[in-house]
């Protein structure tokens, strides 16, 4: 096993730092010491030990191993650690139920990736979810969720109103089976076929939406076109938009959200802004990384990263980031990354066809089928899902980032192959390592003249 310390080494604004990866702090040291260290890094603890020099760099950074600082990685094998309980989890955890009640949408986004119909995904199909099917999905998340005392209903699309009456009737049935638990509903709409009806429903039901809405009229007609004769979009959705702030106040405060996605080139000042005019309490803002009709994936030069860049504090990515650094639980022998949750587990994504699948973000294929609504989840393909560590798992154990990896059986299937690949697996810890990267000097700009349990100054006598 390599003796190479778990950490990693970065410099912000003339200052310098490790990540100890181990222990799960960021420390300050001086250059003398950065030095050493990096050092260390080179040789590994083994050869950096027999040097055995006199100098105060040296000298202090042996201090910092002597305290349990500039480990080695302890992970031998990499294994989720809900891997033992999660047969018991699906049986009786489930906590959420996603219904794709229909495949099909009435509008055409430059983005989307099933704007068009290629060897990898699949088009806007005319196929909606019978009521046999939502209710045979339904009756699954009621054998399935004896321990959940609160669960999750979500209708997916495609454009889930064009098959609202179906909506309706699972509602109905839910609210009549389950008698004792507290239902949430969402859905996430383009917003342009409310009307008084389903905005009454909704609101009687306290539905969560979520309305695709890409920002200002330039914006959102640019991107996001009517299906059948390209028409532009913002003054329809803008309407029924208007009318739920205006007809349901408090209805419009607390249930209702939007998602915008932004090309790389669009300004993020201007979209935050339109939001913030149209009293919206939470605008969710994407970049666009979905292949569509004329764009690709937008995924930044690694080589040309900026080393001024710095994550707001009160974006999602910090936020989620910040929940892993809370973590203090010293690494231990048998590790996985984060990332994969219990396929399952937190929802099931069911298909128009009753095909079961992990999320509403995988491909719907093979490499991603957990089962089906008559045969139940496959414990071995979930378990593979879980696991999805065991494509890099060597790469992982000597992972610095490890603690805040995003890879999941989303990132990890190859879509022509219809498979996990490890090669897939690389492309997104690239990214993973980017994002890393950027955050810790955002943490440190931010931490750095305050008193956190998570930066320490490294002082050694």
């Amino acid at each position: 096993m390599s003796d190479i310390p778990l950490i990693k080494t970065f410099m912000v604004d003339d200052k310098c730092y490790f990540y100890d990866t181990n222990t799960n702090f960021t420390y300050r040291v001086s250059m003398v010491q950065y030095k050493a260290i990096l050092e260390l890094q080179k040789i590994g603890l083994g050869a950096f030990r027999q040097l055995e020099r006199e100098d105060k760099a040296y000298n202090d950074v042996m201090m910092l191993i002597t305290r349990g600082l500039l480990k080695p990685s302890p992970i031998e094998t990499v294994i989720h650690p809900d891997t033992k309980h999660m047969s018991c989890f699906l049986k009786r955890g489930m906590r959420g139920l996603y219904l794709e009640v229909t495949k099909n949408c009435n509008f055409y986004c430059r983005y989307c990736k099933y704007a068009s119909s290629n060897s990898i995904t699949r088009g806007h199909e005319n196929i909606n979810m019978s009521w046999e099917t939502a209710k045979a999905s339904v009756d699954f998340l009621y054998e399935h969720s004896p321990d959940s005392s609160e669960l999750i209903i979500a209708f997916c699309g495609g454009e889930p109103l064009l098959n609202f009456d179906l909506i309706v009737k699972v509602i109905t049935y839910v609210n009549s089976i389950f008698q004792t638990k507290k239902i949430k509903y969402m859905l996430t709409i383009n917003g342009s076929l409310l009307d008084d009806k389903i905005i009454e429903f909704f609101v009687q039901h306290e539905v969560g939406l979520t309305i695709s809405l890409d920002g200002p009229e330039y914006i959102q007609n640019k991107h996001r076109k009517y299906y059948a004769n390209g028409g532009d979009t913002y003054q329809d959705v803008m309407r029924k938009i208007q009318t739920i702030k205006r007809d349901y106040p408090e209805y419009f405060r607390e249930e209702v959200k939007f998602n915008a996605v932004r090309l790389a080139d669009e300004s993020l000042a201007v979209i935050e802004q339109f939001f913030t005019d149209l009293g919206a309490k939470d605008a969710m803002i994407e970049l666009a990384d979905l292949g569509g009709i004329d764009y690709r994936n937008n995924v930044l030069d690694l080589d040309i990263i900026n080393e001024k860049e710095t994550v707001d504090p009160s974006s999602e990515m910090y936020k989620d980031h910040m929940e892993k650094f809370m973590s203090k639980t010293y690494l231990l022998k048998d590790w996985h990354h984060n990332g994969p949750c219990v396929p399952g587990l937190r929802r099931i994504y069911i298909a128009t066809d009753g095909k079961l699948y992990p999320c509403e973000k995988v491909l719907h294929n093979d490499a991603s089928l957990l089962g089906t609504l008559h045969d139940g989840i496959d414990l071995k393909k979930a378990d593979e899902i879980l696991n999805v560590g065991w494509l890099s798992s060597e790469d992982c154990k000597k992972c610095w980032g490890i603690r805040f990896c995003q890879s999941c059986v989303a990132h990890c299937v190859d879509g022509e192959l219809e498979k996990m690949t490890s090669a897939q697996k690389k492309q997104i810890c690239h990214i993973n390592i980017r994002d890393m990267e950027i955050f810790l000097k955002s943490f440190v700009r931010a931490n750095d003249s305050h008193d956190t349990s998570l930066y320490k100054e490294c002082v050694v006598p």
